[in-house]
């Protein structure tokens, strides 16, 4: 199976053309996504989407060759080719991962329309998402800040070759709040603090650290927690619960994300390592959570800390500073109005979509 599925049609509409539907964190895969981003841009969005499994692989560059040879991937490339001619798309954003999509093809595709791509997968993912792959595009945006202590994501793209880089934040999804109404009570809330978020290795002692000093008082969703694919990592895992004494942690689902948001105090935010470059940076804010975060050189390009984010050295510090807000609700209250507001203004998806458009207009390589 392969096809596009169009949103927003009309005759003089700009049309880009998005890669693919089971990327961005599956985020293409509810529609209403799709429709706030086209109408609040005014543009057709042409969303390319397959049952092929390759297309979502994370393989190596060295593969391409293999790729550009295979009869039955050739067979695709030219389909997508012929559709977006015949259907005069001017823009193809591509998601995720570089792999499925290689040089050779790049550069065809490059004659008919404008070609960009925007990964957050940076910078533990750099190595098979984005390092070998930005270069084979018109431009390269990051949804990450910071690649180390020093130096920016955007920088080192331009370091492996990218032509063009910008930092574009991955924003509030429709799908995960309630921007319509307005409405969000920061008052009388039940949940005392939570995470929402799926369990990599380094990130397990510091989240296990803070679930038992906080207990019950404490909810952690995602996938991953209980065990691993990898027995050996299941195994290390199951001894690393039992000494921290963690119950069984299940995933949410999606249907009551946003009414867990919307009755948390206060909700916790880490990265594996620099950034910040998650999405939880903003969805958190955007449902009246006060946000504990921490990457708190990143965070500063995003929000006014103490004003409308706390920020977070370490775990005894996050520790220390959610007890100060869940004991002290009218600051927390007044913080996470501040941050649900600048959400609001400046940071929804919608909104990002619209800087890459308006970034790629200005480039020289766009044609009209």
């Amino acid at each position: 199976m392969m096809n596009f599925q169009v949103y927003n049609q009309g005759k003089d509409r700009l049309r880009v053309a998005f890669f693919s539907k089971k990327t961005f964190g599956g985020s293409f895969e509810d529609e209403i996504n799709l429709q706030k981003i086209a109408e609040y841009n005014n543009i057709e969005i042409h969303l390319f989407d397959t049952d092929d499994e390759r297309f979502f692989k994370f393989g190596s560059v060295a593969d391409h060759k293999l790729l550009d040879e295979d009869a039955c991937i050739i067979r695709r490339y030219s389909f997508i080719i012929e559709y977006l001619k015949i259907n005069n798309v001017s823009i193809c954003i591509f998601f995720s991962s570089g792999f499925a999509w290689t040089k050779k093809f790049l550069d065809r595709l490059k004659e008919i329309t404008y070609t960009a791509c925007w990964f957050a997968d940076d910078p533990e993912g750099s190595d098979y998402t984005s390092k070998p792959y930005v270069k084979n595009y018109m431009y390269s945006f990051c949804g990450g800040i910071y690649f180390n202590s020093y130096e920016k994501i955007a920088d080192k793209y331009i370091e492996w070759g990218a032509r063009k880089s910008k930092f574009i934040p991955l924003g509030a999804l429709p799908s995960k709040c309630r921007f319509d109404n307005k409405i969000v009570k920061h008052e009388d809330r039940k949940i005392e603090i939570v995470y929402v978020g799926g369990c990599y290795f380094p990130k397990v002692f510091r989240m296990f650290k803070l679930k038992k000093h906080f207990g019950d008082r404490m909810k952690i969703y995602g996938r991953g927690w209980n065990e691993s694919e990898s027995l050996v990592k299941t195994l290390i895992l199951k001894f690393i619960k039992f000494i921290y004494q963690i119950p069984q942690i299940e995933e949410l689902p999606k249907d009551e994300f946003v009414e867990l948001y919307q009755n948390t105090k206060v909700g916790f935010n880490m990265h594996m390592s620099h950034g910040p470059s998650n999405q939880r940076l903003y969805e958190l804010p955007a449902n009246g959570v006060l946000q504990v975060c921490d990457c708190e050189k990143g965070l500063l390009e995003i929000f006014n800390i103490n004003e409308e984010v706390i920020a977070y050295k370490n775990i005894s510090d996050a520790i220390k500073k959610i007890e100060y807000y869940l004991n002290n609700d009218n600051e927390r209250i007044v913080i996470s109005k501040a941050g649900y507001q600048k959400i609001l203004k400046y940071f929804r998806t919608e909104m990002s979509f619209g800087k890459i458009i308006k970034e790629i207009k200005k480039d020289e390589y766009y044609k009209k």
